[in-house]
């Protein structure tokens, strides 16, 4: 199950530490294995530091890269946990403002600005240096399947932070002034990112797929000539 094998690959990897012994010689232990336990106290920077110098020195290693991303995305204050375990089906399509944003929104941090979407936006291109033959069911045995998974998954988070930059509430309605400062170019980016995460996700991640199709869908029925309006009117209908 994708759900399953992601977790071994990015914040649940670091409970692996659990497993080992942690009185060990530091010595001991690889890299990956203290990065591993620094992410599991919340000590995401330090991890990033040790997996950064790693990559470069070694960035035919591509293994590291899922953990690098997931140090990354750990930083920006994203409940990566609760993201992979979060119901992506398409059970309550029905009900209203359940678009990807919608479902995504739950578990991001409150308060973030650009620099946590830039930070969201590094572990994305982490995770796109992995050569596409190594990621998905037919890549790499140990970590391609819960690879393109999580490129995925940042990419939709980093689609719905984009987005959110722009979406603020006054006494309960959404801002229009801040939602009229989307440009064309930052619509064009989110619309992208979304493609590019539903073109790339593999047989696995279907169900998370299949919600970011129909928010697609949805975006592109909305009233507007451009892309900007589109969006826009989505989001305002949205949340009517």
């Amino acid at each position: 199950m994708a759900i399953l094998k992601i977790s071994l690959v990015i914040g649940l990897t670091a409970l692996a530490a659990c497993g080992t012994n942690v009185a060990a010689d530091n010595a001991e232990k690889t890299p990956e294995q203290e990065a591993r336990e620094l992410m599991n106290a919340g000590k995401y920077q330090e991890a990033i530091d040790i997996l950064e110098p790693l990559v470069e020195k070694e960035p035919d290693e591509h293994g590291r890269r899922p953990l690098l991303a997931a140090a990354y995305a750990g930083v920006s204050g994203v409940s990566v946990l609760d993201l992979v375990s979060a119901q992506f089906g398409s059970e309550d399509e029905d009900e209203d403002g359940d678009s990807v944003f919608n479902k995504v929104d739950d578990f991001l941090p409150e308060g973030y600005d650009r620099d946590e979407v830039d930070i969201v936006a590094l572990a994305v291109e982490v995770l796109e240096t992995i050569p596409e033959d190594l990621r998905g069911t037919e890549g790499d045995p140990e970590y391609g399947e819960s690879a393109e998974f999580q490129l995925t998954l940042y990419r939709t988070v980093y689609a719905t932070m984009y987005l959110n930059l722009f979406v603020t509430f006054t006494n309960g309605e959404i801002d229009l002034d801040a939602l009229l400062e989307m440009s064309e170019e930052d619509a064009a980016a989110i619309l992208r990112t979304l493609v590019e995460a539903t073109r790339d996700s593999g047989e696995a991640n279907e169900a998370l797929s299949e919600s970011i199709d129909d928010t697609l869908e949805d975006i592109d029925g909305a009233e507007g000539e451009t892309d900007t309006e589109r969006l826009q009117n989505f989001i305002l209908e949205s949340n009517d």
